[in-house]
């Protein structure tokens, strides 16, 4: 017998009796108005011109009446238009594309993390003397050689094979003694990496769930055995990320240093003297007058901090341009202990950067790429659990990472839905907002058991671009706001092709988005990002123009590739 389909006449009539609830009341204005405006057409219409120059004769209004009235709607008109915010623009953004050189894949991740735990371990077990000279035959390598982890297949060796090599080649007369002292480590570390560290595993275990593709980087100094986190090599790694973005933004706005009126940045865990902002304005000889700030400590969520800061100082500074700097230093933070909770970020967080102009400049209006609409912060901070979620902290050994929390999703779920209560009201539709409103009430009067309402946010935005910080963020947010797979696959491909690169992934995102094409005048773009302390912070910006499919950007080389099929677990 045939097989009998489904009777789709019922879910057929409730999607369209919703669609029509939605549209009369998202237009009941228009269908009320329409009426009237109609009515007073046709009695005009009906009545003669004699008849209306009666019933303007009959207002009496004299000379002193009509100025007193056009005094009181110029006065009105100019207050009005005097106490509007100000228009801010984003004219135009730039990301910082890492060099191949700088790719970390999965293979040499984790033989650089099973090696130089090898050398931790055999110290922490008691075996100083050969945790030494795991480590003195380690630093050897890294003097003699180069850095271990590179792009190019030739040089994705057995360490022993690069070690030996590297040596033998910088050695001299003494490269057959240097060869036997680097076998003699290399074996040593073989003997250890038997029996590997649970840490290892757990990292391993990470990656495999992730998200993460081949082709995150990590800065040079991440790459050596053991790692170089130099205070020179952390101003090295700033100084290449923030210039790189600043001159392709130059480039592409034909934008004058000497023309940055407020200078903006934020980077969470490295915060040198002088700041990352002086190192700015000392690079380009920006003015004196400038008006710069550097937020630190602020977590993945900064940049949408720095962009409501922007916005407030723009609405009080008139005929201005700010550029707004986002990054994560990466060398520095490195952690290299076991504790698990600390080493969940060395899998996630990738180098990355992003660079944005802001103006309230009038005549930029019609090269501007978004219109700001709504910034809205949310902050836990309140709560000893959120505040203490993500901490930065040593650990027994004393060697200092970031502490992730297991209740960190819980919390930042809490934070997400204090920040949605906040948004909704400003961006959705009517006909969201009544159906939101009769099933609160209906809770609190008829049955407390009724499923809430979670308004649907896809009749408010058309793109979303939600903070790449690991695949369950995602997968949360998707749930929680019931998104489609396309409404999230900038953040899954961002995460994928760059990693977690922090305040700067939104902004990956939204060049995802404009590089597949689909970015179009009217559009609404909601960006979400989550920080340490805790908080939730969001963005809604509105497209200004058709955005063109960039020629250059991070996405140029790869984006015919994606989006790509992501497993759920990537066997290692």
């Amino acid at each position: 017998m045939p097989q009998i389909l489904p009777d789709f006449s019922a879910s057929v009539k409730l999607k369209y009796v919703k669609l029509g609830y939605q549209y009369l009341v998202n237009h009941i204005l228009t269908f009320l108005l329409i009426p009237v405006m109609a009515g007073i057409l046709i009695e005009v219409l009906r009545m003669g011109p004699e008849e209306i120059v009666g019933v303007v004769k009959s207002l009496r209004l004299d000379t002193v009446q009509i100025l007193c009235s056009s005094f009181l709607i110029v006065f009105v008109s100019t207050v009005y238009f005097m106490s509007k915010p100000r228009s801010i623009y984003l004219v135009d953004y730039a990301c910082y594309k890492p060099p191949i050189t700088c790719r970390v894949p999965f293979a040499t991740f984790m033989e650089h993390s099973r090696v130089w735990m090898a050398a931790s371990v055999a110290v922490l077990n008691g075996h100083s003397d050969q945790g030494h000279k795991l480590k003195t035959g380690l630093k050897s390598i890294h003097h003699h050689g180069k850095k271990r982890f590179s792009s190019d297949p030739a040089d994705l060796r057995p360490l022993s094979a690069v070690a030996g090599s590297d040596l033998a080649a910088g050695s001299g007369g003494h490269g057959e003694d240097r060869r036997e002292q680097a076998d003699e480590t290399i074996r040593q570390v073989m003997l250890i990496l038997k029996d590997s560290p649970k840490s290892v595993h757990f990292q391993m275990r990470i990656l495999e769930r992730s998200g993460l593709g081949e082709e995150t980087c990590l800065p040079p100094a991440i790459h050596y055995i053991p790692p170089t986190p130099t205070m020179a090599s952390a101003r090295g790694e700033a100084e290449v990320v923030i210039f790189s973005a600043l001159d392709s933004l130059f480039q592409k706005t034909n934008l004058k240093p000497k023309d940055i009126d407020i200078l903006i940045v934020n980077c969470s865990l490295f915060s040198p003297t002088p700041s990352l902002s002086a190192m700015i304005i000392n690079k380009y000889r920006l003015r004196s007058n400038i008006k710069s700030f550097n937020l630190s400590g602020m977590g993945c969520s900064a940049g949408v901090i720095s962009i409501d800061l922007a916005r407030d100082l723009l609405q009080v500074v008139p005929n201005s341009n700010a550029v707004v700097v986002s990054t994560e230093i990466i060398t520095p933070n490195y952690y290299q202990g076991d504790e698990r909770a600390m080493l969940l970020p060395n899998c996630l967080f990738r180098m990355g950067g992003a660079a944005i102009l802001l103006s309230n400049k009038r005549r930029e209006k019609g090269r501007a790429k978004y219109k700001l609409v709504h910034v809205v912060r949310t902050h836990k901070g309140s709560d000893d659990k959120a505040y203490k979620c993500v901490f930065e902290e040593e650990d027994d050994q004393g060697k200092v990472g970031i502490r992730l929390s297991k209740d960190l999703m819980v919390i930042a779920g809490e934070a997400l839905k204090s920040n949605i209560t906040t948004m909704g009201p400003l961006v959705l539709p009517a006909s969201e907002q009544l159906l939101f409103l009769f099933t609160l009430i209906g809770r609190k009067i008829f049955n407390p058991k009724w499923k809430p309402y979670i308004p649907d946010f896809k009749q408010a935005f058309e793109h979303f671009c939600i903070h790449a910080g690991g695949r369950a963020v995602i997968d949360e947010l998707q749930k929680n706001l019931q998104l489609s797979a396309e409404h999230v696959e900038a953040s899954r491909m961002t995460l994928h092709r760059f990693g977690n690169t922090s305040s700067s992934s939104l902004w990956y995102e939204l060049n995802y988005i404009e590089a597949k094409g689909r970015m179009k005048k009217g559009d609404r773009v909601w960006q979400i990002a989550f920080g340490s302390g805790f908080k939730c912070n969001s963005a809604v910006w509105k497209c200004n123009r058709t955005i063109r499919t960039p020629s250059d950007g991070p996405w140029q080389d790869c984006i015919d590739r994606y989006p790509v099929h992501i497993p759920e677990i990537v066997k290692l």
